[in-house]
């Protein structure tokens, strides 16, 4: 089955409250991890490049909150890294499930480096990347790690969603491939699963008040449970009725009488 991660991103707007609240949200969408951004903006930008008021990342000291909300849900608990010195802090190690280096960091060896050093689960985003660069950036990660198809704009188009790129980087890749959606559109993401195998899929999260400023990118609650829902009707194939056929099952027909319910 695959495996949907929330990403909170900056949709939190710099409110632990509702921080908390959105990782409670992504538990009754379906969702089976939840994930933020740790990054400092003076390591990140170059002076006057940004305005910083749309840029909210997720500061140390909501870690363990966010964490122990997620685990008591039942969720992992992740982190995209954008420097090496984050990645030393206890708080990281100690508290994530695992970690994530985002597409703008692929040419980043050195963080892709201590991303792994962490010894924590990576996954690795691959939007705007050549496959020459997503190969070289792959020699440093275990085989085990998650590579993640992506269109770095913000909104993406549904058709600028590539997703027959899945496939070129499965050729390349022997471990998992996903996909983290930008489109917010339940067609694309049900077709990145079921016709070319995503494995995991991120998709960014907000509230149903649609404030997050990272919200014209983000599924809304209702929009995240539909996606997830629809993303499962294949199944798992278990051989057995399900649930909620069992009540139906009395009312099949006798195979001594032809009468119904059976006896």
């Amino acid at each position: 089955m695959t495996r949907f991660i929330a990403e909170i991103g900056s949709n939190h707007n710099g409110s632990l409250e509702r921080a908390l609240q959105l990782v409670s949200v992504a538990k009754s969408c379906g969702f089976d991890a939840v994930k933020v951004q740790v990054f400092d903006t003076d390591k990140m930008f170059r002076l006057g490049t940004i305005t910083t008021a749309k840029h909210f990342p997720c500061p140390l000291e909501w870690i363990r909150n966010l964490h122990d909300l997620a685990q008591s849900l039942g969720m992992d608990f992740g982190a995209t890294l954008f420097d090496v010195g984050t990645t030393k802090s206890g708080l990281i190690r100690h508290y994530m499930d695992f970690v994530k280096c985002s597409s703008y960091d692929v040419l980043r060896h050195d963080l892709i480096r201590a991303l792994v050093a962490t010894k924590k689960p990576l996954i690795l985003s691959t939007g705007m990347a050549t496959l020459d660069e997503v190969k070289a950036a792959a020699t440093f990660i275990p085989a085990g790690a998650t590579l993640m198809h992506t269109v770095s704009i913000y909104p993406c188009p549904p058709w600028k969603a590539n997703l027959s790129r899945i496939a070129r980087i499965r050729s390349m890749w022997t471990g998992p491939v996903g996909y983290s959606d930008h489109t917010v559109d339940a067609d694309i993401v049900t077709r990145a699963v079921l016709t070319w195998g995503a494995v995991v899929v991120e998709l960014h999260l907000d509230l149903e008040d649609c404030q997050g400023v990272e919200t014209a990118h983000s599924a809304k609650p209702y929009e995240a449970n539909i996606i997830i829902k629809d993303c499962s009707v294949d199944g798992d194939g278990t051989d057995h009725p399900t649930e909620e056929e069992q009540a139906e099952r009395h009312w099949r027909c006798s195979p001594y009488d032809g009468m119904r319910p059976v006896k």
